[in-house]
């Protein structure tokens, strides 16, 4: 047989195969960026998921914020980014329920006036223009406030740039009355637009009539007391007045978070039926009044303390006012009705957080909102 060819043992590598890449057409692929790092201070302005650098992000959101709020002018970048979100968070939690908007609106407005904070306390009524009668009625809570730190340019100017020209024409006329009721003759005819001497002599006719009328009602309230005794709700009244710039700040008050409580004991503790009614929290406070029988709610919900009563409801010298608590249940402040205004307004007494002292004010005036709640003597 002749020789058979083997395969050999050891295979033969095969020519290598030169891969050719292609070109490419347009710039390299770049992954995605790591985020920039979040300063804790401002993280819950920013996604740590966003490729967006934090500056351009921050500098973005703040640019858009400035351009919308314009009252916030004088306010620093921080100041506005915190309003900004405030404003967001308040819009995006209560969607679909403009009540939940504007008792969040109100809380809100409560805690800048209470800080001083007046300009974004008047950006906030302009934020949102769906809550037209809410805005018209915090409007007027910031006129009274200004009034009562004695800032009447500045009332003025707040309420020139109102939008609503019959709410401007209202608060123009409360701004002027204040005066008049204060002695500011001369600021009064000035803020009513008449600077001449007519103007002048009016407000100060004006002034001189609500003197005597103060007088004449105060002498017929005295002959009424002596022939027919004075009852315990007017007699709670005038203890309230009687209370007006006092201060009670003590330590153990909570820096003065629970001293509207405490200043509500003390009017009741000048009344001898009432003297056992102490407490420095307020729905202690109130359970107290109803739980002895002494008093009963007259308007509100005992079941419902969050909601507002109506503005046409009934109130009298006497009445005890509670308002709901900011982001929290139960009541959070509470004051006295001192007296009726002959234009129907109920005026009240409370300890003022941001004045520090005692002080007299329409009860819707105090966070924009009517009371929560209403509670009479029973006699």
């Amino acid at each position: 047989m002749g020789n058979i060819s083997r395969p050999s043992s050891t295979p033969t590598k095969p020519a290598a195969i030169e891969l050719v890449q292609p070109k490419p057409s347009g710039p390299p692929f770049v992954g995605p960026l790591e985020p920039a790092p979040v300063s804790t201070a401002n993280q819950g302005l920013f996604n740590e998921k966003n490729d967006i650098g934090q500056n351009a992000l921050q500098q973005t959101i703040l640019t858009n914020a400035r351009n919308t709020f314009e009252f916030l002018d004088g306010e620093s970048d921080q100041e506005v980014l915190n309003f900004e979100q405030r404003v967001t968070l308040i819009n995006v939690n209560t969607t679909g329920s403009l009540t939940d908007k504007a008792d969040a609106v109100g809380d809100y407005f409560t805690e800048l006036v209470e800080d001083g904070e007046i300009e974004q306390a008047q950006q906030l009524i302009h934020a949102f223009p769906e809550l037209k009668d809410l805005g018209k009625s915090l409007h007027g809570s910031l006129i009274n406030e200004l009034m009562d730190q004695g800032k009447y340019t500045k009332a003025l100017e707040i309420n020139e740039a109102y939008p609503d020209q019959q709410t401007k024409d209202k608060n123009t006329q409360y701004i002027v009355q204040y005066l008049i009721e204060n002695g500011e003759t001369i600021a009064a005819a000035q803020a009513s637009g008449e600077g001449n001497l007519s103007g002048l002599l009016k407000a100060e006719w004006d002034a001189a009539m609500i003197t005597v009328e103060k007088k004449y009602d105060s002498v017929v309230d005295s002959v009424k007391d002596m022939l027919f005794g004075q009852s315990m709700a007017d007699e709670l009244a005038e203890e309230a007045v009687a209370d007006i710039g006092k201060q009670y700040r003590q330590g153990y008050l909570g820096g003065g978070t629970l001293a509207c409580a405490h200043t509500v004991s003390r009017v009741f503790d000048n009344i001898p039926a009432l003297d056992k009614f102490d407490s420095n929290e307020v729905n202690s406070l109130v359970n107290q009044m109803l739980s002895k029988g002494k008093f009963t709610q007259v308007h509100g919900s005992a079941a419902n303390k969050s909601s507002s009563i109506s503005s046409k409801s009934e109130l009298k010298p006497g009445d005890v006012v509670v308002f709901s608590r900011p982001r929290k249940g139960g009541y959070g402040h509470i004051g006295v009705v001192s007296r009726i205004r002959e234009d129907g307004t109920a005026m009240m007494v409370h300890n003022s957080s941001s004045k520090r002292q005692v002080i007299e004010v329409p009860v819707n005036r105090y966070n924009g909102r009517m009371p929560t709640g209403a509670f009479r003597l029973n006699e």
